[in-house]
């Protein structure tokens, strides 16, 4: 099987990714870091007896909701070396998942006039494009395999300073990508790719408006889950003076890509994931 990065996936894979975090010297237990992805990743799988062996995921995610209760949200969970763990299953469990789904044959069907279905895949459906931006790219897995996959510019945007920046620093060299640490920094782009993205803002809506306005994106891909408890989700969304739970900013979301003139494009994605819009006049 190639070596792509859609396909690193797997315990040597894993591997060699703490291999990287050890040459920017970040001090971790790698038996710790190991068994945090591999009982979260049996956890997410249905093996509910696996929390409580992810005490060090747990005593984050305790300590974000609790500066939650506290009005400080602690945004310093996101540098913590166990949280890349978190990243990790991140890439396995979801934004690879949304990658093959996007690359995938049969993953829009179109029904021709004798009744028939003929597939292909969204990649294809959105044709030719010069520049994708990867919106919180983690530790940059899901920006290299978009590199890899449409052959283009890509750019994936990060915090400074931060060791996901770090780690990101070494994905981009390898495999040509580019890091940015500022929307502002970047002028335009043909497609978003917003993998569990917007639930880590406050005011998600908010933050969607500033970047159709910045970026003037033409597709729109994103996988939100405002409803699930995770380390750097709020339980509260904010737009403008009102509040929202989590279904409610999720409807308040899809509205307003609508009046922003993005469609909704149908497709054979599980539970719609991920969400395929474009930007209509």
């Amino acid at each position: 099987m190639e070596n792509k990065y859609i396909n690193k996936i797997r315990h040597n894979d894993l591997i060699e990714f703490i291999s990287i975090l050890k040459t920017l010297q970040f001090e971790f237990n790698i038996n710790d870091f190991i068994n945090i992805v591999n009982n979260t990743i049996k956890y997410l799988n249905g093996d509910k007896n696996k929390r409580i062996e992810l005490r060090l995921i747990q005593e984050l995610e305790n300590k974000w909701y609790k500066s939650l209760d506290n009005n400080t949200p602690d945004f310093n969970i996101y540098d913590d070396i166990y949280y890349l763990a978190d990243c990790w299953v991140c890439w396995k469990k979801y934004s690879r998942e949304y990658i093959k789904s996007i690359i995938s044959d049969k993953s829009m069907a179109i029904k021709s006039p004798d009744g028939f279905f003929n597939f292909k895949s969204i990649k294809d459906d959105i044709g030719s494009i010069n520049t994708i931006i990867d919106l919180g790219c983690g530790i940059g897995y899901s920006t290299a395999a978009l590199r890899e996959e449409f052959n283009c510019k890509v750019i994936g945007t990060n915090i400074k300073n931060t060791k996901q920046y770090q780690v990101c620093e070494i994905i981009s060299n390898k495999t040509g990508f580019i890091i940015s640490d500022s929307i502002d920094k970047i002028q335009s782009c043909d497609m978003i790719f917003a993998s569990e993205y917007f639930e880590h803002f406050e005011r998600p809506v908010e933050h969607l408006i500033y970047i159709i306005e910045t970026l003037k994106p033409k597709i729109i891909l994103f996988a939100n889950t405002f409803n699930a408890q995770s380390i750097g989700h709020f339980n509260i969304y904010k737009h403008n003076n009102y509040q929202y739970t989590g279904g409610g900013i999720s409807r308040l979301f899809i509205n307003t890509l609508k009046i922003y003139n993005f469609n909704r494009i149908k497709t054979n994605c599980w539970n719609n994931r991920p969400n395929y819009f474009r930007y209509e006049e």
